[in-house]
């Protein structure tokens, strides 16, 4: 859709894309749906990568892992699954990916969809409506902040999305902090810092000069 688009056009499909994203969004906006296909993507077509999708509730992570995830590796086209890699259903959250052709055959490539990510390397992170994470369980929160984006390389992604809850907490910080400076962060300034965005109901980002 329309923001969906306008996010991917003008940061991600760039020849130097932009890496740590926190977006301030309406809701049915579509960017849940988008980065997971995101992150499902690359793990798809690359090799040795691993992403993680970190929802705030079982619910959402089990209906993410459903509707998002395994929906559309259920109805991608079989040709395309035969020729390039083989699927496997690790446990009822995981999808594991193994290689099975070319000079990269036997790597393997993981997207898991979980309430936190304490232990491992991620080459894509993804953390859905954080707000209510760190409203809620503001140690959970806390241990991902800590514990997780620190194992992101340079080179990997990290998207913070939610819908606001009130003007205070650690995504309303991380916001706040990075907005006054949006200007000025490029795309190698994104590999370690946050950029943010804000995209309203009516799909349209807000930024100055754009």
């Amino acid at each position: 859709n329309r923001a969906q688009r306008h996010f991917y056009d003008n940061y991600l499909n760039l020849e130097k894309p932009y890496h740590r994203h926190v977006i301030l969004k309406s809701r049915q906006l579509g960017f849940t749906t988008f980065i997971d296909l995101f992150i499902l993507d690359s793990i798809l077509f690359s090799y040795n990568k691993d992403g993680i999708i970190i929802a705030h509730k079982v619910e959402d992570a089990t209906q993410i892992f459903d509707k998002k995830i395994e929906f559309a590796v259920r109805n991608m086209a079989e040709d395309v699954k035969g020729a390039f890699f083989k699927i496997q259903q690790k446990s009822s959250r995981k999808i594991q990916v193994v290689i099975d052709y070319g000079p990269n055959a036997g790597s393997t490539s993981s997207i898991l969809v979980s309430l936190s990510g304490r232990s491992g390397t991620f080459h894509l992170v993804h953390i859905s409506e954080f707000a209510k994470l760190c409203v809620m369980y503001p140690k959970r929160a806390e241990e991902v902040e800590r514990g997780t984006f620190p194992t992101v390389p340079f080179d990997g992604f990290i998207f913070i999305e939610s819908t606001a809850e009130g003007m205070a907490g650690r995504f309303y910080e991380i916001f706040q902090q990075n907005w006054l400076n949006r200007e000025k962060i490029t795309p190698q300034i994104s590999q370690v810092q946050f950029l943010p965005h804000f995209y309203n109901w009516r799909s349209e980002e807000r930024r100055v000069g754009k």
